[in-house]
């Protein structure tokens, strides 16, 4: 976990991010977007990576217009998602100019019939509806969660109807290790993704990406870290 957030920042952040973060005038705000880029910044720096042994500091992770984070001067570099609930926080890194990718995390809790019919299609919201207790909430959690993922790895995020995907979530399994996800994509102009999810303690997480070559899977050229 990350150490005192308030100490710690000066330690992590690039001066423009610094400034940014300290004009946020929500708390959680500020610890979650902080734990992000502590996040990011912990896998981009790794052996390995285009920034191996770079000052956190040095490292600015900037957004683009539409929300989508990347580091500065790089764009090419790879695609950088980030995503954090409730302490926890994740990243993905798909290098190269291959493709893009999404990740989102979510802690498993109810949610309201009202939020289930005004954000699911009608096929998920049937099959969320026809399960009770922990079952509807893992489902719900997961559905609503893999949408966020793909829309993010389409460069987009919740601009875009969340009904425009469709996850197929009939006979998923329990999540103990990445699992393949089906969905369909209900409009036109965007790539298609493949999908991963698992289990992550009380969270459900999710990867999407849209990828050019022939060989995809959640832990070979994604590059993931969860904190």
């Amino acid at each position: 976990m990350l150490p005192s957030l308030i100490d710690s920042a000066a330690r992590i952040l690039y001066p423009s991010e610094l400034e940014k973060w300290r004009q946020m005038a929500v708390a959680k705000r500020r610890d979650e977007w902080l734990h992000g880029r502590w996040t990011a910044k912990r896998l981009l720096t790794a052996p390995g990576m285009p920034w191996e042994g770079v000052p956190f500091t040095a490292l600015a992770i900037e957004n683009a217009p539409e929300g989508a984070p990347y580091v500065r001067g790089a764009q090419s570099a790879g695609c950088l998602s980030i995503t954090h609930s409730r302490g926890m926080a994740a990243c993905a890194f798909l290098p190269g100019e291959a493709g893009t990718v999404g990740i989102d995390l979510e802690w498993v809790e109810p949610r309201e019939e009202v939020f289930i019919r005004d954000f699911f299609t009608a096929n998920e919201a049937e099959l969320a509806l026809s399960l009770e207790g922990e079952a509807r909430d893992l489902l719900v959690t997961l559905i609503w969660n893999a949408k966020e993922a793909v829309l993010k790895a389409w460069q987009k995020g919740l601009r875009l109807d969340s009904r425009a995907i469709e996850i197929v979530a009939e006979g998923v399994g329990r999540g103990e290790d990445w699992e393949q996800l089906k969905y369909q994509a209900r409009v036109e102009g965007f790539p298609h993704c493949r999908l991963f999810w698992r289990r992550e303690g009380v969270f459900v997480l999710t990867l999407a990406a849209a990828f050019s070559g022939d060989e995809l899977t959640a832990g070979s050229i994604i590059q993931l870290k969860t904190d």
